[in-house]
């Protein structure tokens, strides 16, 4: 770990994450982050708990991206036809997320 991710573990934590309130934390309790909004009737938690699905959010579009890839390599047997352009939007919000 470089000093750029030591101050921000949500770079090194693949999780799971779960919220507690607005805060988010990895395995072990290792503080991740918080989702603190006062002008929430919730403090932020709503906000908390969905960035505590981030790692089975990205995990799931990996996994979707190599369902994809599957159907693009049939499509080049001419079996099945899948527009490029998906491939191009998944590669780009994979790299966006976390990729």
């Amino acid at each position: 770990m470089d000093h750029h991710t030591r101050s921000f573990p949500c770079l090194t934590s693949s999780g799971p994450w779960e919220a507690d309130g607005a805060e988010i934390f990895g395995p072990d309790r290792e503080w991740i982050g918080e989702a603190c909004n006062p002008d929430l009737p919730d403090g932020g938690a709503a906000n908390a708990r969905l960035m505590a699905l981030s790692p089975k959010l990205l995990a799931a579009l990996r996994s979707l991206m190599a369902c994809v890839n599957a159907v693009e390599e049939l499509r080049y047997t001419s079996i099945i036809r899948v527009p490029s352009p998906m491939l191009d939007v998944l590669d780009r919000l994979v790299a966006e997320v976390g990729g």
